[in-house]
């Protein structure tokens, strides 16, 4: 519990959990070192001195102890007790590069540019591209009149311009007192980028580092200058930008994007409420802050579980930045939580098209919202859009796939009922293929009686009875190990053969497992509900209990819309033997 306080960032209660860890195991380095940690974050250190010290006693924290005990010398400024506490360090743990990139630094600060070297390149023989070891071996180079040309397009290189990797350099710096050095990174990485532009932590970071370095005047330039970087993707995670965002907010109280950067970080590290109180904060002092709009709305959703409130600020969110594909996505979520009608939705949706585009899970929306109005006018934007669109689709998702099939299905039905049997044809064929372009590939044995009833009906409307019972045929001798959709489809197939026998067996054994199912029992709750309402609906309309069959068929989709596929999933798993 105290290590995991640590990584969450609360040092008191770490602490806590460590004095009672303490008061069972007194001789415990591992504690010792926790301690010593927590410490740290409070700003203690010589209370963190002492108890690294302590955990240098065993020998499996000897190393990390001593080398955190260097640090903390490094920040006092005692260079050469630094140097040999590095040194013991290495002595347990010399292929550590950090060990060895730390003694280049603290051999530069002492005016020894060869034996920073000699540590620099110590460093990066274990670790080639250790950030710190590149860094002092660039500088060394140029200290001792070497070209250092070659070297530092090899570093720079390695850095990749990235962000992150500047911003862990200047933490690894930082958290060893040397302020200056950091500072020197980051500035590095902002030359020439425009302060709009640049990566705010860039400049919160300095701001806190002159902060430390105990010149607060140049600190709030970089904290004002902060405010103006991009909020998007601005997700800091580090427990050093937890402290350089609060020290921002005790100078500038106002400033709404970091508390939306603060929020990001704590509710990502566990610490919901004080994550979700800096977002609110956040579009208080900032009402046109769209992305703290969109973590209000997340935040109430599920950390609130109030829907209705995070239904109103995600429609806030989607007003500032209409073209925010994830927030069109959580919108359409929470106001089908809310049960907002499938036509005020789908109207939603076709509005922002553009944005939809973005993103296939949004587009698999729009499908089945589309499909699920019934409306002849757009299924062949629909089918155009399964046909055409790249869709990228994780292992065990089928949803797109169950689309391509219902959308021929319909296309195929208007096409029967139009006696145009050769669209019809060409749109039931194509309900049984699986296009690469939905990256879904069929199941082994899969369901396939849904499908080939379709392609029977029309081959027996067009008098081709060899092929219809073909397909027939096939229907029947899939072996099935539970009642379920497909005993539907082997009744019908049964009795286009002629067997009414086994065509009424198989009905009745269909319509008492789908009243067994809607019978309210616990374990016939849910999907499974909603799936036995619709088989009833199948079995009614068959026996020709028209308003009866419409009545079920209301309940299963009051239930859930997509009834209809849940009940080919079911089959479908069944045939498969599988579970997803």
């Amino acid at each position: 519990m105290g290590f995991l306080a640590l990584k969450q960032g609360r040092w008191q209660n770490a602490l806590r959990y460590f004095d009672k860890a303490l008061a069972r195991d007194a001789d415990n380095s591992r504690i010792y070192f926790g301690k010593g940690i927590a410490y740290q974050g409070l700003g203690k250190r010589q209370a963190a001195y002492d108890n690294f010290y302590r955990a240098t006693y065993t020998y499996d924290y000897y190393s990390p102890a001593y080398f955190n005990l260097a640090r903390i010398d490094l920040a006092r400024g005692d260079n050469l007790s630094a140097l040999a506490k590095l040194d013991e360090a290495a002595s347990q743990n010399g292929r550590f590069a950090e060990i060895n990139a730390l003694s280049a630094a603290t051999q530069r600060r002492l005016g020894d540019p060869v034996q920073a070297l000699v540590a620099a390149d110590k460093a990066i023989e274990s670790d080639p591209m250790n950030f710190m070891a590149g860094y002092e071996r660039l500088l060394a180079l140029k200290a001792t009149g070497q070209d250092a040309s070659a070297w530092e397009k090899t570093w720079t290189g390695y850095m990749r311009d990235a962000v992150q990797n500047y911003l862990e350099l200047a933490v690894a710096y930082g958290s060893a007192g040397l302020y200056d050095d950091a500072d020197a990174v980051l500035a590095r990485f902002a030359d020439n980028k425009d302060a709009s532009q640049l990566h705010p932590m860039v400049d919160y970071f300095r701001g806190y580092l002159k902060e430390l370095a105990g010149h607060a005047d140049e600190a709030k330039v970089f904290y004002r200058a902060a405010q103006k970087g991009p909020a998007a993707y601005t997700n800091p995670h580090r427990l050093e930008g937890e402290a350089a965002l609060e020290a921002a907010l005790r100078a500038y109280p106002q400033d709404a994007h970091a508390h939306l950067f603060l929020g990001n970080l704590l509710y990502a590290r566990g610490q919901r409420k004080e994550g979700f109180a800096h977002w609110e904060r956040a579009v208080g002092i900032d009402k046109g802050l769209e992305l703290a709009w969109r973590n209000v709305a997340y935040g109430l959703r599920f950390l609130m579980k109030n829907y209705k409130g995070s239904y109103q600020a995600y429609q806030t969110a989607a007003r500032l930045d209409p073209g925010d594909a994830r927030v069109l996505l959580e919108l359409d979520e929470v106001a089908q939580q809310l049960g907002v009608p499938a036509k005020k939705r789908l109207a939603r949706l076709e509005e922002h098209y553009e944005t939809v585009m973005q993103r296939d899970d949004l587009i698999a929306r729009l499908i089945d919202l589309r499909l699920e109005s019934h409306d002849p006018t757009k299924l062949e934007a629909t089918y155009a859009l399964l046909h055409d669109h790249h869709f990228h689709s994780w292992e065990g998702r089928y949803g797109i796939h169950h689309a391509w099939v219902e959308v021929n299905e319909e296309l195929g039905d208007l096409a029967m009922e139009k006696q145009d049997y050769q669209s019809a044809l060409k749109h039931y064929q194509q309900a049984t293929e699986y296009p690469k372009n939905l990256e879904v590939a069929p199941r082994t044995p899969d369901f396939r009686a849904h499908v080939y009833w379709n392609l029977a009906k029309v081959y027996r409307a067009m008098g081709d009875t060899s092929a219809a019972e073909g397909y027939l045929k096939k229907i029947t001798a899939e072996h099935y190990n539970k009642i379920h959709l497909g005993v539907y489809y082997q009744a019908l197939a049964w009795k286009a053969l002629g067997d009414e026998a086994k065509y009424e067996t198989l009905l009745d054994r269909l319509e008492k497992e789908a009243r067994k199912r809607t019978s309210g029992g616990f374990e016939y709750r849910g999907d499974t509900a909603a799936i036995g309402h619709y088989l009833l609906s199948l079995v009614l309309r068959e026996k020709g209990d028209a308003a009866g069959a419409k009545a079920e068929y209301e309940k299963a989709i009051k239930r859930n819309p997509l009834a209809a596929r849940l009940a080919v999933r079911e089959a479908q798993l069944d045939v498969a033997k599988a579970h997803q």
